[in-house]
């Protein structure tokens, strides 16, 4: 449905990043890249979500992303900025979770769901993927159902699922 509304109006950054994020729920890492990508290129100064997707993808498939670092030494919401600081490295999962716990431009239960998916999925990138699964159950266990981390933490479990029976 996003493919066929993006016809009809290709610079559509709510459309692109939509896409992007059914594209990532469903494991088309490559795909969902190319529309966060686009949101980049539609809005460079309001696309910090769009470029943190993007910086875990390009991670995930081993690919470099030197203009991240840049990218987010200009955000203003305090909460995006931590978690790519978190993403970058340079502070660790205390930190992020201690920052989650103070209200910024999200519910605090918001931004918990979003943290404890951002924990796994460094988790799941280190290899540990014991401790991946803990972070995305904690991640589904704030029942934020309307947030994209949601929908991302309940896909990685089920991948970690199944890999675990084979």
């Amino acid at each position: 449905k996003y493919t066929k509304a993006l016809q009809q109006d290709p610079e559509n950054f709510d459309l692109h990043f939509a896409r992007g994020c059914a594209r990532e729920g469903q494991g088309d890492f490559a795909g969902a890249m190319a529309d966060f990508n686009e949101c980049v290129k539609l809005r460079p100064d309001d696309s910090s979500y769009p470029r943190i997707y993007a910086r875990l993808l390009r991670m995930r498939l081993g690919e470099p992303s030197a203009e991240f670092p840049q990218a987010i030494a200009g955000w203003t919401e305090v909460w995006v900025k931590t978690v790519g600081e978190f993403i970058l490295g340079q502070i660790d999962e205390t930190t992020l979770l201690a920052a989650a716990e103070k209200k910024d431009e999200e519910p605090v239960n918001g931004q918990r769901c979003e943290a404890y998916y951002y924990i796994g999925e460094m988790r799941l990138l280190q290899g540990d993927a014991v401790g991946a699964r803990d972070a995305f159950q904690k991640s589904l266990a704030t029942h934020q159902q309307d947030y994209y981390e949601y929908g991302f933490a309940k896909f990685e479990l089920a991948q970690l699922n199944l890999a675990a029976k084979k």
